[in-house]
């Protein structure tokens, strides 16, 4: 495995940046399943989530596996 280091601006959330850098990755094909949500973090129902777009009609069919009060 290679490492990549990126310097982000203090106003970005490595966790978000993950997760987005995850889910783009996963959609090329170029992570499996697992690779992805390792390095987002996740599980594969938030990673799945996170790549639906907002107007997506099945993103408003779901609720956000990352909000727990629910």
């Amino acid at each position: 495995m290679k490492t990549l280091t990126i310097n982000l601006p203090e106003d970005f959330e490595k966790e978000k940046v993950l997760l987005s850098i995850a889910g783009q990755l996963y959609q090329q094909g170029a992570l499996s399943p697992r690779q992805a949500t390792d390095l987002a973090g996740v599980t594969m129902n938030e990673l799945v989530y996170s790549t639906l777009a907002d107007d997506d009609p099945l993103k408003a069919m779901i609720r956000n596996p990352a909000d727990k009060n629910l």
